[in-house]
């Protein structure tokens, strides 16, 4: 299986181990580098395919993640990470979506673990994955959809700083924990419904009776600025907050 990345870019390892670069790379918030890093503690560098769609100063479109989505499943990828959100829904964004669930591309996107919807976190046809600081590497928790359908560590690359943890970091180590899983098999739907019952933890984190301070850090922000939709609502708490205008 192939997994496709709509990010910055990749890091400089991944591609020279095989990552594949569809588009001009913007990594000058190296958020890309950290996601496919994490991404390649299971999945092999050349089952990687990246589109960049952010700008320099970390900004997109949701007509140009679209147009990523339908560019990798033309490519045939199995998978797709989108460590990245918006605070409104959009018909392009959630049209594409829809085409490729139905393709059968399993979509999984960074959800806050605190506040509003995120799309495309929220559609139906999209997993969507939240901090969740109980997960160690290697683990996933089963939340049901409350904030999130899963959870997993928030917690960057090691060599990265703290500052760096949120909501995308736990999106790309869910994709890679669940890469294993998929792997050869011949029912991903079958495959799927074995998740919740793999997961570490089920149910929300609580700690004296609230979700404990490091659930995905503080996933939520505002929505950018006034009168656009400069939202950055699935940004994990220090992620580098990818936004879509």
């Amino acid at each position: 299986m192939r997994v496709g990345v709509i990010d910055t870019g990749l890091a400089p390892a991944v591609l020279a181990a095989g990552g594949v670069l569809l588009g001009e790379e913007q990594e000058a918030h190296g958020h890309g580098v950290l996601t496919s890093t994490l991404l390649t503690a299971t999945i092999p560098p050349s089952a990687l395919l990246c589109v960049p769609v952010f700008d320099q100063r970390g900004v997109t479109t949701p007509l140009a993640v679209a147009e990523a989505l339908d560019r990798l499943c033309a490519e045939g990828v199995g998978m797709i990470l989108l460590a990245l959100g918006l605070a409104h829904d959009r018909d392009v964004l959630r049209d594409a979506c829809q085409r490729a669930a139905a393709a059968g591309v399993l979509l999984v996107a960074s959800a806050p673990a605190r506040g509003g919807a995120c799309y495309p976190a929220s559609y139906p046809a999209v997993i969507s994955v939240c901090g969740d600081a109980r997960c160690q590497d290697g683990e996933a928790s089963w939340l049901g959809g409350t904030p999130a359908l899963f959870g997993a560590s928030p917690l960057p690359p090691s060599s990265a700083p703290r500052t760096m943890a949120g909501a995308s970091m736990a999106a790309a180590r869910f994709v890679a924990w669940a890469y294993p899983r998929l792997i050869d098999v011949p029912d991903i739907a079958e495959a799927l419904r074995t998740f919740p019952a793999a997961c570490a933890y089920h149910g929300r984190e609580r700690i004296g009776g609230g979700m404990h301070e490091e659930n995905g850090g503080d996933d939520q922000r505002p929505a950018g600025r006034s009168g656009t939709d400069t939202a950055a609502g699935c940004r994990g708490g220090g992620d580098s907050g990818q936004h879509m205008a």
